[in-house]
């Protein structure tokens, strides 16, 4: 499934690794597919500090575990696709750094076109340790639509909004910002295929210092050199511009580079066994020079897939 916390992982908490979907190992006429899984990872420079800071970044081990599924219900000549995830994260190396996630979606597929509208929330998740911790809530929201030009070649158009609610004490960050993104996918062969995207977003919050405008552009390749293998690698940079932070603020004038490289190996074992393999590093460049840093994460996942 293209489950929507999927994204709320990515853009909310920058390091954790996306985890797609994974086809049933039942019949053909199976309506239905879920999965059950732990991850292990080790993310280093966990709240993306400065390269250059007196004292090393907290870094954390973090083990995940998830499950998700989906029921796909035949309307003669539509499909409706319902979809749902939970999943936890723990940890003993960052007080308070345990967070969860829930997300709901449904998909609706008629002849060549498809849409679809997400839900994801991730509650208590911490933003930063200054003073004892700075927490968050985030609601994300997430709209698409996509057409298939012939096989494995298909445009799509998606529009996400995310809710950030922080504490009390820090209700300067709370925010909304939004995001419009543009694929599409081209098919190389029979089993690879590139994705190119662009986006185009911006965040409001409710003190200015916090407002940024932004645009984004990447590149993604598919490889499945097996029934048993499959490859996923993506780079995406971003620009970010902080124009509405007044003069007296840090951020007055701040401009951001943000480059991220992700590499995802999964291998089936069995029929319903499986192993993923998964790195990440991100680069962030800024106009602000304690906003500069690199952060990496990498894992692997063992999972169950009904």
């Amino acid at each position: 499934m293209r489950s929507s916390t999927a994204r709320l992982r990515y853009l909310a908490l920058g390091m954790v690794i996306l985890i797609p979907g994974v086809a049933s190992a039942g019949s053909d006429d199976k309506n239905w597919e879920a999965e059950v899984g732990t991850v292990v990872s080790h993310r280093d420079n966990f709240f993306f500090r400065a390269d250059d800071q007196a004292i090393p970044p907290p870094s954390a081990t973090l083990t995940t575990i998830y499950a998700n599924g989906e029921v796909e219900l035949d309307a003669g000549k539509s499909r409706w696709t319902l979809g749902g995830e939970a999943a936890g994260s723990f940890t003993n190396d960052i007080d308070e750094a345990d967070y969860q996630t829930v997300g709901f979606e449904v998909e609706y597929k008629r002849h060549k076109t498809r849409g679809s509208i997400g839900l994801a929330y991730l509650p208590n998740r911490i933003f930063s340790e200054e003073a004892d911790g700075v927490f968050f809530d985030l609601t994300g929201l997430e709209l698409g639509i996509r057409r298939d030009l012939k096989p494995g070649m298909w445009l799509g158009l998606e529009y996400g909004r995310d809710d950030w609610s922080f504490d009390p004490s820090e209700s300067d960050r709370d925010a909304i910002s939004d995001e419009i993104s543009v694929a599409l996918r081209v098919p190389l062969g029979p089993r690879v295929g590139v994705r190119v995207f662009a986006l185009t977003g911006q965040k409001d919050a409710n003190a200015p210092d916090y407002d940024w405008d932004g645009y984004g552009y990447g590149l993604a390749l598919e490889w499945n050199p097996s029934e048993r293998i499959s490859l996923f690698a993506r780079a995406k940079a971003r620009e970010r511009d902080y124009e509405n932070a007044p003069v007296v603020d840090n951020n007055f004038e701040r401009s951001d580079t943000i480059v991220d490289g992700l590499l995802n190996l999964q291998f089936r074992i069995g029929k319903v066994w499986g192993l993923r393999l998964m790195g990440r590093h991100r680069n962030g460049e800024s106009t602000r020079v304690d906003r500069n840093y690199d952060a990496s994460e990498a894992g692997f996942a063992l999972f169950f897939a009904l």
